[in-house]
C-alpha cells in the first residue's frame, strides 16, 4: 500500500473544508468529530490534484527508457527503473511531474498499460503523438506549455546527454540520470524538496 503524502496545501484545504462545514453539521462526541475531520480531509485530498496544476509552479520531467524503465523496448521485456517511482510520487507532493519519452503512439500503449504511466504523471508527451521527438527544441517547448512552467522552472531527467544538453540550451535545468538516489541528491541540491 502507498503511504499518503501530506504537504502544507492538504492541511490549508482541510482546515477550509472543515471550518466551512463545521456550521452546517452538529456533532455530538469525539467519533463523529473524527468522522468529519476524516470528510473535511478527503475533500480536500479530491480537490488538490485539479488545483495543483494552477498553484504549482516548478515541474519536473522524466525520461522513459533508462530512467522511469529499464530494459529492452523492442521485446516488451521493460521493469521499473528501482527507486524511480517513489522518487516521481513523493515530488509529485509538491511539483508538477510529467514523462516526456521518444516514443511511437502504439508502441507506448502497453508500456502505459503495464506502468499506468498516464496515471503515475500529471503529463504524458510521447514524441510520437506530437510528431517531434528529443533532442528537437520543440518537444520542450510543449512539455512547457502543457505543464504551465517557465523553462527555468522545469526540470528534466534523461541518461542521454545530447538531451539534456538540448534542454538546458533553452533554460530548462537538466540532470543526466544515472540512478535514482543521484537524481534525488541532485534535484535536492538544485533546491527541490521531498
Amino acid at each position: 500500500m502507498r503511504p499518503l503524502h501530506f504537504n502544507h496545501w492538504h492541511w490549508i484545504l482541510t482546515a477550509f473544508f472543515f471550518f466551512l462545514l463545521s456550521g452546517t453539521i452538529n456533532t455530538n462526541g469525539p467519533e463523529e468529530l473524527a468522522a468529519f475531520l476524516v470528510i473535511a480531509y478527503l475533500l480536500a485530498r479530491v480537490a488538490f490534484f485539479p488545483i495543483k496544476k494552477y498553484l504549482f509552479s516548478k515541474a519536473v520531467a522524466f525520461d522513459m527508457g533508462g530512467v522511469v524503465t529499464q530494459g529492452d523496448f523492442y521485446t516488451e521485456v521493460l521493469t521499473e527503473m528501482p527507486g524511480t517511482r517513489d522518487l516521481i510520487e513523493r515530488l509529485k507532493v509538491n511539483y508538477k511531474v510529467a514523462l516526456l519519452t521518444n516514443n511511437n503512439a502504439l508502441g507506448f500503449k502497453p508500456f502505459d498499460a503495464k506502468f499506468g504511466l498516464s496515471r503515475l504523471f500529471d503529463v504524458v508527451i510521447v514524441s510520437g503523438e506530437e510528431g517531434v521527438k528529443k533532442p528537437d527544441e520543440k518537444i520542450f517547448q510543449i512539455a512547457l506549455q502543457r505543464l504551465r512552467v517557465k523553462a527555468k522552472n522545469m526540470y528534466f531527467l534523461d541518461d542521454t546527454a545530447a538531451n539534456v544538453d538540448a534542454a538546458k540550451k533553452l533554460g530548462i535545468h537538466g540532470i543526466v540520470f544515472k540512478d535514482a538516489k543521484q537524481a534525488e541528491a541532485d534535484l535536492k541540491k538544485a533546491g527541490l524538496r521531498f
